[in-house]
C-alpha cells in the first residue's frame, strides 16, 4: 500500500509558494502608501516558495514536517515584524538593522511598539496563516491514519531526486529570468546600483530586498558603476558678483528692498520694524519716491566716456559740451576720476592636492569614485564666502520638526530666525528610510545616507573630515553634543564624538547631572546646558532635541502647557491631534527664545550662528496603530498631499546670526530655490570660510552657482524646471526647460545625476575616503578646561 504521510511532497510543491506568494500579497496590501506592486513579488516568491520546496522535500518526512512549520512560522514573523517597523517608522529596515539599531530604537519606545502589536495583532495573525494551516492539516493527519514506519527506509528513490531536482531547478530558472527583467526594467537602479532595502521591498518583496541585502553586504554588488553623463558646470546663470554688475538678482535670491518679509530690526528693539510693513507698502513706496540704487542711478545716467577717461557730461542737444579750463578743480578739491569696478575673482572650492592621493590606489572601487569626482566641476567662493567667519556655530537637529504651523503671533522666536536670517522657501528634509539616524546623517555628513543606520554606523571609526564639528574642531573650538535621550539610541554613543565633539552628553553620560533629571525637556536641556560652553568661545555645539517626539497625546505635559495659547492662535485651522503636535513644537519654541535670549545676554548673539534643521517629517501624524491615529493628520498640517516626497517632506531650515540684522542687513538673503538637507553643510562650510572641496559633496553649497538639486533615496527628485515621483512615475515639468535640452533629455540627465550621487554617497562611507585623502583623523582634544569641567 503506497504510504502517506502528514506532509507529502506535492502539499511541500504547491504550498511553500503559495504561502510566499501569499506573505508578498498581504504585506504590499497592508502597506498602506497608495501603491501596490504585484509583477515582481509575486514572481519572486514563486521562484523562492519552488527552490524551498524542492529542497525541503529530499528530507525525511519527519524532519521536513519540523522544517516546514519553522520555515512558515519564521517567515510570518519576519513579515510581520516588517510591517509593524513599516508602520511606526514608515520604512522597512534590513534584517542587520532589526538586530542591532530598531532593537534599540524598540526599547526606548517600548509603549508605542506593543501599541501597535496589540492593536495591529489581526494584521499580524494574518502572517501567520500559512503556519497555522500546515500545523492543522498535519494535526488532521496524523488523527486519520496512524502508519507503521519501516526503519529499513531512511532515503527517497532516484525519481523523487530528480523530481526534487527539477522542482528547484525550476525556481532558480524563474528567479533568474526575473532578476534579469528586473535588472533591465524600469527599477533597475533600485535593484542593482542604488539598491535601498525599503524601495526594493516595495518594489520585489520582502524575499527579494533581504536576498539582494545579503547578497551585496558579503559579495559586493555588481551593478555599482557612475554613469558618464556629463554634469553641467554651473546652473546656467550668472554669479552672484557677475549679476551684481548687471544690476540684476542671484539666482533663487531677492534683494532686500523687494523682500515679502524685510529684514529689519525685530520687535522691541526702539527702532522701525520692517518685519511688518507688506511688500506692497514698500513698491508703492517706491514707486510714488523715484528713489533707485546710486548704482543704477550712475547706469542710467547719460555719462559719455571720452579717450582721456575724464567723464564729460553732454549737452541738451546731445553735443559734447566744452570743458571749462578749471574743470578739475571745485572749491579747491582735486577731482578724483572714478575707475570701472571688476568684478571679483572667485576661487574655486577644490582640494587637488588631496585628490590625487585617492589615484590609483589599487581599489576598483575607489578609483572608479575618484575618476567620477574629477568628472565634476568645482564650485566657486561667492559674496557669501567667510560671512560667518571665526563665529561660534550652534547645530539643531529638531524631532520631527516641520514649520509648517509657524506664525509670528504663536511662534515669534521661530518666525524671527527663519525670516530675519536666511530664508529658505523650498527647503527639503527627504524621508531617507531610517527615521532620525538617517536624518542627522544627511545635513552632518552633506551624503546620501543607506540602509536605516548603516551609513552613520559605519562611518564611526572613519575620518569624517568635513563635518562641521571636525572642520571647527581643527581650528580649536571647543565642542559638545547634546540629547536628551539615552546615549545608545541609534549608537550615538559610538558614533557623536566622531563628528567632531569632545564629548556627547545624554542620559547615562552626564545629561541627568547638569539638568536634574533623566530625560529633560528641550527647554531645560538649553537653559541648563549653555552655561557650560558660552565662556569657552569660540565654539561648536550640537543638540538633537526631543520634545517633538510622537504620540502626541491630549494628556500630555506639552500639551498641557501650550494647548491654550494654540488653540487662540490657530482655532479650527487644524484638527485636535495636529493642534497636539503643535503644542509638542512649542516646546522647542520656548527653547529657541531661551537660547536667542542667553545669547544676547551674553552679547554674542552677532558672534553666533543657529543652524537647524528637522530630522524627518512628523510621522506621527500618520494614521496607524502605532500613534493612535484613526485618519491621516499630516496633510491636515501640511495642507498637501503626502502621498508624494516632495510634498510630505517640505520642511524648514533656519541659517540665522545676529550679524544677519544688523552687518550683514542688506545682504539678499531669500532662498527661493529648492533646497534639502544635503545643501547644509557645503553651505555652512563656504559661510563660515573653510577649506573645502565642493565635489566631495552629494549637496552643493545654496550660493555657488551649482544646479539646484533635490532627490530621495528612492531616484525621486525635485529642481528649479520640475519635479518627479519616481514611486509614481509622474513627472511634472515647471515653466521652461533649460536652454538647449528638451524635457526627455533633461530627465535622463537628471536621473543619471541622482542616481550617481546615491552612489557616490554610498561609496564614500565604504571606503572611508576621506581617510585616504587626508589620513586618520588625529584631533580629539579642544584644548580648553570645559571638558574637564563637565567630567566632574
Amino acid at each position: 500500500m503506497k504510504e502517506r504521510n502528514p506532509v507529502s511532497a506535492n502539499g511541500l510543491f504547491c504550498g511553500i509558494p503559495a504561502a510566499c506568494i501569499c506573505l508578498e500579497i498581504l504585506l504590499g496590501l497592508l502597506r498602506g502608501d497608495g501603491t501596490f506592486y504585484l509583477f515582481y513579488p509575486v514572481l519572486f516568491a514563486l521562484s523562492a516558495g519552488l527552490m524551498a520546496a524542492g529542497i525541503l522535500a529530499s528530507f525525511h518526512f519527519r524532519i521536513r514536517s519540523i522544517l516546514l512549520n519553522v520555515f512558515l512560522f519564521a517567515g510570518g514573523i519576519f513579515f510581520s515584524a516588517e510591517y509593524l517597523i513599516r508602520n511606526i517608522y514608515t520604512t522597512y529596515l534590513t534584517p542587520r538593522y532589526l538586530l542591532s539599531g530598531a532593537g534599540n530604537a524598540a526599547a526606548g519606545y517600548t509603549q508605542e511598539v506593543l501599541r501597535s502589536i496589540v492593536f495591529g495583532l489581526p494584521k499580524v495573525l494574518l502572517f501567520l496563516i500559512p503556519f497555522f494551516m500546515a500545523l492543522f492539516k498535519g494535526f488532521l493527519e496524523g488523527k486519520r491514519r496512524k502508519r507503521r514506519i519501516s526503519r529499513k527506509r531512511v532515503g527517497i528513490s532516484r525519481r523523487a531526486v530528480l523530481r526534487n531536482t527539477v522542482i528547484a531547478a525550476a525556481g532558480f530558472l524563474i528567479c533568474l529570468l526575473s532578476s534579469l527583467a528586473a535588472s533591465h526594467g524600469r527599477y533597475s537602479a533600485v535593484y542593482g546600483a542604488q539598491f535601498d532595502y525599503n524601495q526594493a521591498t516595495s518594489l520585489f518583496g520582502l524575499l527579494t530586498s533581504t536576498r539582494l541585502s545579503i547578497q551585496y553586504t558579503v559579495f559586493g554588488n555588481p551593478h555599482v558603476t557612475f554613469s558618464t553623463l556629463k554634469e553641467p558646470e554651473t546652473a546656467g546663470e550668472p554669479s552672484v558678483s557677475s549679476e551684481k554688475e548687471e544690476g540684476k538678482t542671484q539666482p533663487g535670491l531677492i534683494l532686500p528692498d523687494y523682500h515679502p518679509f524685510p529684514f529689519g530690526k525685530v520687535p522691541g528693539s526702539g527702532e522701525l520694524d520692517l518685519g511688518s510693513v507688506k511688500e506692497e507698502q514698500l513698491l508703492e513706496e517706491v514707486m510714488e519716491t523715484g528713489e533707485t540704487d546710486s548704482a543704477e542711478e550712475e547706469k542710467d545716467s547719460p555719462v559719455k566716456e571720452p579717450d582721456s577717461g575724464t567723464p564729460v557730461p553732454e549737452d541738451e542737444e546731445g553735443e559734447m559740451a566744452e570743458e571749462p579750463a578749471d574743470a578739475a578743480q571745485t572749491d579747491g578739491q582735486a577731482e578724483e576720476t572714478p575707475e570701472e569696478e571688476k568684478p571679483p575673482v572667485y576661487a574655486p572650492h577644490q582640494m587637488e592636492d588631496a585628490l590625487t592621493k585617492a589615484e590609483n590606489t589599487g581599489s576598483a572601487s575607489v578609483d572608479q569614485l575618484t575618476a567620477y569626482i574629477r568628472t565634476l566641476p568645482p564650485s566657486s567662493e561667492n559674496e557669501y564666502t567667510g560671512i560667518f567667519k571665526g563665529k561660534n556655530l550652534i547645530l539643531i537637529c529638531a524631532e520631527s520638526y516641520c514649520d509648517a504651523f509657524i506664525s509670528e503671533e504663536l511662534t515669534p522666536t521661530l518666525w524671527r530666525l527663519s525670516r530675519n536670517g536666511f530664508c529658505f522657501r523650498e527647503y527639503y528634509q527627504p524621508e531617507w528610510g531610517g527615521s532620525t539616524t538617517t536624518g542627522e546623517a544627511s545635513f552632518l555628513l552633506g551624503l546620501a545616507p543607506q540602509d536605516g543606520d548603516r551609513t552613520m554606523l559605519e562611518s564611526k571609526d572613519n575620518n569624517l573630515y568635513f563635518t562641521m564639528g571636525n572642520q571647527l574642531q581643527r581650528l580649536g573650538y571647543s565642542s559638545i553634543a547634546f540629547h536628551g535621550g539615552e546615549d545608545t539610541f541609534y549608537h550615538r554613543d559610538e558614533t557623536h564624538e566622531n563628528l567632531g565633539y569632545n564629548q556627547f552628553m545624554a542620559n547615562r553620560s552626564g545629561i541627568k547631572e547638569v539638568c536634574g533629571g533623566t530625560y529633560p525637556r528641550d527647554t531645560v536641556a538649553f537653559s541648563k546646558t549653555m552655561d557650560l560652553f558660552l565662556d569657552h568661545r569660540p565654539f561648536s555645539v550640537y543638540y538633537m532635541t526631543i520634545s517633538g517626539h510622537a504620540p502626541y497625546k491630549k494628556d500630555y505635559a506639552y500639551t498641557q502647557d501650550y494647548y491654550e495659547r494654540v488653540n487662540a492662535a490657530v482655532g479650527d485651522t487644524y484638527a485636535e491631534k495636529t493642534k497636539y503636535y503643535i503644542c509638542y513644537q512649542m516646546e522647542l519654541e520656548e527653547a529657541m527664545k531661551i537660547m536667542v535670549e542667553k545669547l544676547e545676554k551674553a552679547g554674542i548673539a552677532d558672534e553666533t550662528v543657529i543652524a537647524m534643521v528637522g530630522d524627518h517629517y512628523p510621522y506621527g501624524l500618520g494614521r496607524g496603530e502605532a500613534w493612535g491615529n484613526d485618519r491621516d493628520y499630516i496633510n491636515d498640517l501640511i495642507k498637501g498631499d503626502d502621498t508624494v516626497p516632495y510634498e510630505q517632506d517640505r520642511n524648514g531650515l533656519i541659517i540665522w546670526s545676529g550679524c544677519l540684522e544688523n552687518e550683514y542687513a542688506d545682504l539678499p538673503r531669500e532662498i527661493t530655490e529648492p533646497v534639502f538637507s544635503l545643501d547644509v553643510l557645503p553651505t555652512l562650510s563656504n559661510l563660515f570660510g573653510l577649506p573645502y572641496d565642493s565635489r566631495f559633496f552629494a549637496g552643493r553649497d545654496v550660493f555657488s552657482e551649482a544646479e539646484p538639486l533635490v532627490f530621495w533615496n528612492n531616484l525621486s527628485w525635485v529642481t528649479s524646471y520640475g519635479k518627479y515621483d519616481a514611486r509614481h512615475g509622474i513627472f511634472t515639468p515647471g515653466e521652461k526647460m533649460p536652454e538647449n535640452e528638451d524635457e526627455k533629455a533633461y530627465r535622463a540627465r537628471i536621473d543619471e545625476t541622482v542616481r550617481n550621487r546615491i552612489l557616490m554617497s554610498r561609496s564614500i562611507v565604504e571606503n572611508d575616503y576621506y581617510g585616504i585623502l587626508f589620513g586618520p583623523d588625529t584631533v580629539t582634544q579642544a584644548g580648553d578646561l570645559l571638558w574637564q569641567e563637565t567630567a566632574q
